[in-house]
């Protein structure tokens, strides 16, 4: 029976738990701190859930984190460029 048992694991894997697409409206042009707000507005007016919303504000969240990177990167660039 183990035998059997790890024979259909490996031709059937166990399935995953995918979440439920989500639609709303997301002002992009907004700061990301305003985009986080509109994500908590949309989970408060049950438009979307809570796991949901706290996904999206952890992906807002990377994605200052690229943003502060970048810049840093642009910074040191320039304070390179003027070094004697």
């Amino acid at each position: 029976m183990s035998a059997a048992s790890l024979v259909l694991q490996r031709l059937s894997p166990p399935l995953r738990a995918a979440a439920e697409k989500v639609v709303f409206d997301l002002d992009q042009s907004l700061s990301l701190t305003e985009q986080a707000k509109q994500i908590m507005a949309a989970v408060a007016d049950g438009r979307i859930d809570p796991d949901t919303g706290h996904m999206l504000v952890n992906c807002i969240e990377k994605i200052a984190g690229i943003y502060a990177t970048d810049e840093l990167e642009v910074r040191l660039a320039a304070l390179e460029a003027k070094a004697p």
